[in-house]
């Protein structure tokens, strides 16, 4: 019955943290489409958000960078803190 409980209470904590989660994207979203409408290049055009993304670094810096940029340094990321696979043998 305990551990009933337990689970049950986990499963709530994992439905609170997913609709937090998805609220928290969504405001990410908005924040980062209201960056790329006020940001302008050296020309004065703004920034294309299909051609460029927004970086965040540990340190709290923002930067603008090109979208396959960021995505390969969001790839070294992942392998980064990929735990390594456990298989039963």
């Amino acid at each position: 019955m305990e551990l009933r409980r337990e689970r049950d209470k986990l499963l709530q904590d994992k439905l609170s943290l997913d609709k937090r989660s998805v609220s928290l994207k969504h405001k990410f979203s908005v924040l980062e489409a209201q960056l790329f409408q006020r940001l302008q290049n050296e020309t004065g055009q703004q920034y294309d958000p299909q051609m460029y993304s927004v970086l965040h670094t540990d340190d709290g810096r923002v930067f603008i960078v090109p979208r396959d940029t960021h995505q390969q340094q969001h790839d070294e990321q992942k392998k980064r803190h990929r735990k390594p696979d456990h298989k039963d043998t």
